[in-house]
């Protein structure tokens, strides 16, 4: 039997066990991680990853239930008639609040919508939502729906998003770094780079701030000094990824960006990667502000250049700087992980 007829056939277990009462339930004392992602984002299920790490390190006592994206709307009746007000909810961290990803953010709006006994966690995340007038229109949606639900927390990832959460929504927002730096803690750093590579990772989606014809004359440029040398990658893979393989794929990924000698992204967690790695790593900006403000808790890193102009002239500059380091900065040493405390203890209050 292949591994996705595996995992449906659990599934199909499981939600008989479900409409049985018989799912391994401990009153007062559930996590309930909601609106898991499966999509083959890395950047998306290191998060994942990480939230459960976290979840799992600072509150043993609850047993953790876990529930994907795609099964939301068939578990949300159920949720509602077996969560109490001492279970707890957790809602993905990212950058998937608002109008660009619509179907994340329906399935939050459903969740904060329907279940109101209990605290919702809203892990740290990103908000964008246009200024159009589907935008504005979208915004009004979500400020009603989030406003309505008493027991809301958000965390925010960076301070444009916090300052965002806090002047249009009517919940209690804090501000922390993105969940997956904390996987600085349980990966090696400073993996040995034996490649000469240079690796590209650039978005080709609505996020990108280059464009389809500015991401094209880049790579063309960039082709032009470094040669054979440049190697292009992505944090996207055109598959599912399951539970069961997620820690194993997530650590051959970075493994693969520790190989490289420089890294170049616009992507946030391609940022946050090289930033684990201890891989030196020039930063473009993407669409909405969340690797200027992600940047932030790392700028201290000199390993790290975010670029104010995404030409080759700025990249060649950035790496000449990079490849004068005579020693890098130890990610473990210079990361506030304490940042993080700031999750429970809000939690715990």
């Amino acid at each position: 039997m292949k591994l996705k007829e595996i995992i449906k056939d659990d599934f199909d277990r499981i939600m008989y066990s479900l409409k049985k009462n018989d799912f391994p339930l401990k009153r007062g004392k559930n996590i309930f991680y909601l609106n898991i992602p499966e999509y083959g984002n890395m950047g998306d299920q290191a998060i994942v990853l990480s939230t459960l790490y976290y979840i799992k390190e600072n509150f043993p006592q609850y047993n953790i239930v876990n529930i994907h994206l795609n099964d939301i709307y068939r578990m949300i009746d159920f949720l509602k008639k077996n969560c109490t007000e001492k279970d707890l909810i957790f809602l993905p961290g990212g950058g998937n609040v608002g109008s660009l990803y619509w179907k994340e953010e329906k399935a939050r709006r459903i969740v904060i919508k329907n279940l109101k006994k209990c605290r919702i966690i809203s892990m740290p995340q990103s908000v964008f939502f246009s200024t159009d007038k589907k935008g504005l229109k979208e915004l009004k949606k979500s400020k009603k729906i989030y406003n309505s639900n008493k027991k809301l927390v958000f965390f925010a990832r960076e301070k444009y998003s916090y300052e965002f959460i806090k002047k249009n929504f009517n919940c209690k927002v804090v501000l922390v770094p993105d969940i997956v730096f904390l996987l600085g803690k349980y990966f090696n750093s400073g993996i040995s780079k034996g490649d000469e590579k240079i690796t590209v990772c650039l978005r080709a989606d609505r996020e990108t701030d280059l464009g389809i014809s500015g991401r094209a004359i880049l790579l063309h440029d960039l082709e032009k000094v470094f040669k054979e040398k440049l190697f292009l990658f992505d944090t996207t893979v055109n598959r599912e990824i399951p539970d069961l393989t997620r820690e194993l794929e997530i650590r051959s990924f970075l493994r693969e960006v520790s190989r490289a000698r420089l890294f170049i992204t616009d992507r946030l967690h391609g940022m946050i990667f090289a930033a684990i790695t201890q891989t030196p790593c020039i930063v473009m900006k993407s669409l909405d502000t969340k690797i200027i403000g992600s940047y932030e808790w790392i700028k201290s890193l000199n390993y790290i250049k975010l670029l104010k102009d995404d030409d080759i002239n700025s990249v060649l500059s950035a790496y000449r700087e990079l490849s004068n380091i005579e020693q890098l900065d130890n990610f473990r040493e210079s990361f506030n992980f304490d940042e993080y405390e700031k999750i429970k203890d809000e939690i715990n209050k």
